[in-house]
């Protein structure tokens, strides 16, 4: 999903695509001259989200590569000022790009300029420049293949590819590109989003609880902690947020063990969940479901999605999923802090120190400490995936958290948490 601050990536991140303006209108078109129906891709892998490289075309016929985020929850494409300018690109115009042989035409009123600008790399180092948000709105005219195993993304134009795996429908906003599906918890069927460009299963607030009240062992802690800790902004929400392991969960004939999941409380953001709709009043999934087809209780995220090789096919509203590997029930294996980040401030705050059995769980942290080291090692140029892979670890390996505190440095001892 995303509500995504785009200047953020290593740096911040909120949620997936909230500061986008525009008007929907026209549908994506292949270009006429494009004599391939398929494109893959390797991507980079970095928390828990896909980034690939896309192959601007100028008019001329030359052309630019450029990193785009992966998100089905931002509905327009979304390209910095600076990628706009060594394009040549003036609003108005068509923007044309290469998904490998594959070529895509996104009308004007598809596109928007951003003066947003984020890094991301391989292994966590923040080495990369991301340019562009390669939406929904965009993939929904294709069959999109994420491969997580392989780390590839592959579009192709409808019915070029065969199916491969469980099969399972789904839903799909025609504006947004934004699918859901059926999923199952304890016996109960519910509308969740499928959201690649959301880091981790979150959900509402209010029917975590419900599952908490029936199943008190299914949660974990407090405090959203790990890739978990998707938006890192600030507002309290995600330091209040729940944590819970879930038994099972099941898509179709799908099973799926030890889920992790967060349950959070947010008011709906003060802007349209799409360009040109109107303003939501009540909580952030409200606002989220009318990006989606149907009102949904949360979204499937990249912890849940990386264990698969995932196939979506728009045009006849059915998704094939390929089991690779298992979840990770270790995920929540964390120093157990939640982070934020700041506006107009670099570096990520300490938001809420996390709590496990109503106890916090990293003594000596305080709400407000600046986070400047892990280990000795500055995060200053970390992807926030490296980050919480710096803070991960078997439950008490030991961390040395270097901290700015009331403009003074302090060195904490802390041990990892298994929530």
């Amino acid at each position: 999903m995303r509500n995504y601050n785009f200047k953020s990536l290593g740096v911040t991140i909120t949620v997936c695509c909230w500061f986008i303006f525009g008007v929907l209108g026209n549908s994506v078109t292949v270009s006429a001259a494009a004599p391939h129906s398929i494109g893959t891709v390797p991507f980079i892998f970095d928390d828990n989200r896909v980034f690939v490289y896309l192959t601007f075309v100028r008019a001329d016929g030359t052309s630019r590569q450029a990193l785009a985020f992966v998100d089905l929850g931002t509905p327009i494409l979304e390209i910095n000022e600076n990628l706009g300018h060594n394009l040549r690109w003036n609003p108005g115009s068509p923007v044309r790009f290469r998904i490998g042989e594959l070529e895509i035409q996104v009308p004007p009123t598809q596109v928007q300029a951003s003066n947003e600008s984020s890094f991301t790399g391989p292994k966590g180092k923040a080495t990369v420049q991301v340019e562009a948000v390669l939406p929904g709105s965009v993939l929904k005219d294709y069959q999109v293949v994420l491969d997580y195993g392989k780390q590839t993304l592959t579009v192709a134009r409808p019915g070029t590819l065969s199916p491969r795996g469980i099969p399972l429908a789904c839903r799909v906003n025609q504006k947004t590109g934004l699918i859901s599906i059926d999923v199952s918890v304890a016996g109960q069927t519910y509308k969740f989003a499928v959201d690649p460009g959301s880091a981790y299963l979150w959900m509402r607030e209010d029917v975590a609880q419900d599952w908490v009240k029936a199943h008190p062992d299914w949660q974990r802690g407090t405090g959203a902690i790990g890739e978990a800790n998707m938006q890192t902004r600030i507002g309290g929400a995600e330091a209040q947020a729940s944590v819970l392991r879930l038994p099972q969960v099941t898509m179709s004939s799908i099973k799926l063990k030890q889920v992790g999941a967060v349950g959070i409380e947010m008011k709906a953001p003060p802007f349209p969940p799409v360009p040109g709709d109107s303003m939501v009043n009540g909580s952030f999934f409200d606002w989220y479901s009318k990006k989606a087809p149907e009102p949904v209780i949360g979204w499937i995220g990249g912890n849940v999605l990386k264990a698969f090789r995932v196939t979506i096919d728009f045009a006849n509203h059915l998704t094939y999923w390929e089991q690779q590997r298992d979840i990770d029930v270790h995920d929540f294996d964390q120093v157990g802090v939640t982070l934020e980040t700041r506006d107009n401030v670099s570096g990520y705050f300490v938001a809420g120190i996390a709590q496990k059995n109503g106890k916090p769980t990293a003594a000596g942290v305080q709400a407000g400490d600046k986070l400047i080291e892990v280990d000795g090692i500055s995060i200053a140029n970390a992807t926030r995936g490296g980050i919480f892979a710096a803070l991960h670890g078997a439950p008490g390996t030991a961390h040395t958290l270097t901290l700015k505190r009331n403009g003074e440095l302090v060195s904490v001892p802390v041990q990892t948490t298994s929530f």
